[in-house]
């Protein structure tokens, strides 16, 4: 990078992304609609768990809401940390505990929350995907999502950290519940 585009970083708040091995863990922003877990939440967090076995790292869930129901749910479907808080507290967690992954079900919420989320980053992100896959070499996300109508899949893989992406509805099954899994509820 030239000492123009140094600067000019530099003039707009624009950092350097810290170093890549800073960035561990898995999060998932989990949803709530008519006090049950929305089902693309259940799937997004099934396909989380199997990636954070590949990575051997830790899977969190974020729970903007308060049902003791769910939270037990979550842990049983994978989850070893459910974050309890209001959405205004996601970027700054995302931030502290620099998750490398990002997953979100679609949802109305999930298409305003995760482009904010990615611009904020100043990443990528990947809206339908399909299919997650991960390369160990270089531990990035690699995607399939539909393009030209479904006419068309496209693979994507990610360059920066946190890898943020919004799983399509059904592109994954509801994990099956492992009610002797432990995990820790952490209200912020």
């Amino acid at each position: 990078m030239s000492d123009y585009e140094d600067e000019l970083l530099r003039q707009y708040g624009i950092s350097e992304q810290p170093a890549e091995e800073n960035w561990r863990n898995l999060l998932v922003f989990a949803e709530t609609e008519k006090v049950k877990l929305k089902p693309s939440s259940c799937e997004a967090l099934g396909k989380a768990r199997e990636l954070a076995d590949i990575f051997g790292v830790r899977l969190d869930v974020f729970f903007p809401s308060y049902y003791k129901d769910q939270m037990s749910q979550l842990i049983s479907y994978g989850a070893e940390r459910v974050y309890i808080a209001d959405v205004a507290a996601l970027r700054g967690l995302i931030e502290k505990e620099k998750y490398e992954i990002v997953l979100f079900g679609i949802s109305d919420k999930a298409r305003i929350i995760a482009p904010r989320l990615a611009q904020y980053f100043k990443t990528g992100l990947v809206i339908g995907a399909q299919c997650l896959a991960i390369d160990l070499d270089s531990r990035s996300l690699i995607t399939t999502r539909p393009v030209y109508n479904g006419m068309l899949l496209l693979d994507e893989a990610f360059k920066r950290k946190p890898q943020i992406a919004v799983v399509a509805q059904g592109a994954f099954s509801v994990p099956v519940a492992d009610n002797s899994r432990k995990g820790e509820v952490i209200k912020l």
